[in-house]
């Protein structure tokens, strides 16, 4: 798989990148260089985008930056075999880009966190000027300089996303500024990951994609997860737990207009309310909790949505009914949505089209973040149904 790094791509893991030198959605080139990135790391490392690439058989490390993250420096020895260099999309827009090496110090790390990673060598600064294609602009081969918290930040993602707590164990023994000096946070998204989230407030935001029905018409979809920190109370069709506090889904209200809600969803013509339970209890009992779960969804979204001039005419609530994982741990979140609280945006509704098979091709297909489809009790053949409900 090849990932496009454009950041205004409506689709930058599409499955025919990794047969093509350009990106099937935006046009942009996808040979970074040498390299080749095959998935997001982290959206929220202080960094810009992070990501994973390869040279060859190779894996290293790409910092990805909208912004020139040339600033105050450390001494050149610092920052051994790193590579900077600014790479244009197709629409021209500069993106600024660091390559961390993945060196022999790193292996012991590297093995004892990810078995299944190739072992890595160290680079050979001699073999760092490949013939670059048009889309480069400048290069630097030599040692050059880096901000101090970018430095650690990238090695914290060359050693393998290590722990905080781990570097404040070595941090006690010979620098204790270490941690504090770094205050990164890392998202990482495990492999398998689909389409990643775009943070935007407090929302997790999966842009619009196109789903199809059996004759072959179309609507498109997006996905907004209200908040992961707001998490359905356990059994409850009503609370939801916000860190210590538990709160009904009104009090949500304030908080969504107030991140302009609105806006996020990017004007849909229809809203789709989704329920969805986790795996402790019994099937008929969840699946009713998550249906009651939609409908207060619902009630929010109505009025959210409803005032003059929106573009939301319709709406539905979608039972996906229980999480139901091969294994069900009681108390444990094994996937990150089973009690969010979730809401679908629908448009460019082709004549004719089947809604539940235009969407459930969507989410089949063209799934969201861990979300898998099957893993929901209401979610296959005639068991996905939405319920119209008119205003």
């Amino acid at each position: 798989m090849s990932l496009c790094i454009n950041p205004n791509c409506p689709q930058p893991n599409h499955p025919d990148n990794s047969k093509n030198r350009f990106c099937t959605s935006c046009g942009s080139l996808l040979e970074i260089g040498r390299y080749r990135v095959r998935r997001l790391l982290s959206h929220q490392s202080g960094l810009g985008k992070v990501y994973e690439a390869y040279d060859q058989d190779r894996p290293k490390v790409i910092a990805v930056t909208e912004e020139n993250p040339n600033t105050n420096t450390l001494p050149q020895q610092a920052c051994l075999g790193e590579q900077s260099f600014q790479y244009r999309t197709k629409q021209g827009l500069v993106l600024y880009c660091t390559v961390m090496e993945q060196t022999a110090t790193t292996k012991l790390e590297l093995k004892r966190l990810k078995q299944q990673q190739p072992r890595v060598q160290s680079p050979n600064t001699k073999q760092l000027a490949p013939s670059l294609p048009e889309n480069f602009i400048s290069q630097s081969q030599q040692r050059h300089s880096v901000p101090l918290p970018k430095l650690f930040a990238m090695m914290l993602v060359s050693f393998g996303l290590l722990g905080l707590a781990a570097l404040a164990a070595r941090a006690s023994l010979g620098g204790a500024a270490l941690v504090p000096a770094v205050a990164v946070n890392f998202t990482f998204y495990p492999p398998g990951y689909r389409q990643i989230p775009e943070k935007k407030g407090k929302v997790d935001y999966f842009a619009y994609q196109e789903g199809k029905d059996s004759q072959g018409r179309t609507a498109e979809f997006n996905i907004a997860v209200l908040s992961t920190k707001y998490k359905w109370l356990s059994g409850s069709n009503e609370q939801i737990k916000y860190k210590n506090q538990i709160i009904n889904v009104d009090d949500l209200r304030a908080k969504l207009e107030q991140q302009g809600i609105q806006t996020i969803m990017e004007n849909p013509t229809e809203i789709i309310s989704v329920g969805t339970a986790a795996c402790e209890g019994t099937p008929q009992f969840e699946e009713r909790t998550a249906f009651e779960r939609a409908k207060q969804i619902q009630r929010l979204v109505k009025k959210l949505f409803f005032q003059e001039g929106s573009s939301v005419k319709d709406y539905r609530i979608l039972n996906l009914g229980q999480f139901r994982p091969q294994q069900c741990q009681s108390h444990r979140n094994e996937t990150t949505y089973q009690r969010s609280l979730i809401i679908i945006g629908v448009r460019k509704k082709s004549e004719g089209v089947n809604i539940d098979e235009a969407l459930r091709n969507r989410l089949k297909n063209k799934s969201f973040a861990d979300f898998k489809l099957k893993d929901y009790s209401l979610a296959t053949g005639d068991k996905f149904k939405t319920i119209p409900s008119n205003l």
